[in-house]
């Protein structure tokens, strides 16, 4: 498909096609669409003094050419960002790694600057690693803005003999996950007499018969999050259980609020290839 440090006659035209096709797709995206299966190949081998770079007079928009050339190991490693392959190279034992200009910007603080391989009058800059830091950045910045997501129970004082709904409710409050599945583990603290509602966290006293003792007890309760990312939430919680004469003295949370939207991540950066 490439060869003498471009690509081959009998693809440029059909590719040049391709990429007007989903000119839209490829402007409006910071990294390139994935190429065409017919283009793929399974090594990007680049011989000493290799230097690529993808351009047709076929294609409508350079820009369109430039990102999705960056977008292919060839483009990015070498013509289109002035690199030898490389953008990391060992120094050995006992030197420090050489950085390409593509990652760590002109060493003053700018970018480093190329010129478009095929309209010398545009210009690409790069700072790679600076825009690896702004992109931490970004999502601690939304780590902040969003509450922590906590296990919580509606009601910390428990009737034991209330029949007309569950006693109390486990939720998440906080957080961006908003679907969970609610357990009790067996085999921890006081959870033996209770039943749980693993959808809608409804706990109940499993029996009257096997009823909790009264006053402080402990539960252990777990939250699992089922959007696949693997969240478990788990914490022990005192309960008081309540006798004949006592009254509620603290508030019921409420578990209708709802997980937060997190906040939009808006960084436009079209020179981000990765």
């Amino acid at each position: 498909m490439v060869g003498e440090s471009r690509v081959n006659e009998e693809i440029g035209k059909p590719l040049a096609r391709w990429i007007n096709q989903r000119e839209s797709q490829i402007l409006d995206g910071e990294v390139g669409p994935r190429a065409p299966a017919w283009m793929e190949g399974p090594v990007a081998n680049q011989p000493g003094g290799f230097s690529y770079k993808f351009g047709s007079d076929a294609v409508r928009t350079n820009l369109a050419r430039y990102k999705f050339s960056l977008s292919t190991c060839s483009g990015c490693h070498t013509g289109d960002t002035r690199t030898g392959f490389q953008m990391v190279v060992s120094g050995g034992p006992t030197q420090p790694a050489l950085f390409a200009g593509f990652m760590e910007g002109d060493q003053q603080g700018g970018p480093f600057i190329v010129k478009d391989s095929v309209n010398r009058n545009e210009v690409h800059k790069f700072f790679d690693l600076k825009a690896r830091e702004e992109v931490v950045r970004d999502i601690l910045t939304i780590s902040k803005e969003v509450d922590a997501a906590r296990l919580r129970l509606t009601r910390t004082e428990i009737d034991p003999i209330q029949t007309n709904q569950a006693p109390t409710q486990i939720f998440v409050s906080g957080g961006v996950i908003g679907d969970w599945e609610y357990s009790l583990p067996a085999g921890r603290m006081d959870n033996q007499f209770f039943s749980l509602n693993s959808s809608t966290g409804d706990l109940s006293v499993v029996s009257s018969i096997n009823s909790p003792p009264l006053g402080a007890i402990q539960l252990f309760v777990r939250a699992a999050a089922t959007d696949g990312s693997g969240v478990v939430l788990e914490r022990p919680y005192s309960v008081w259980v309540m006798m004949e004469g006592d009254f509620r003295l603290a508030e019921d949370l409420d578990p209708s609020i709802q997980p937060d939207d997190p906040p939009p991540m808006v960084t436009p950066r079209p020179n981000r290839t990765h």
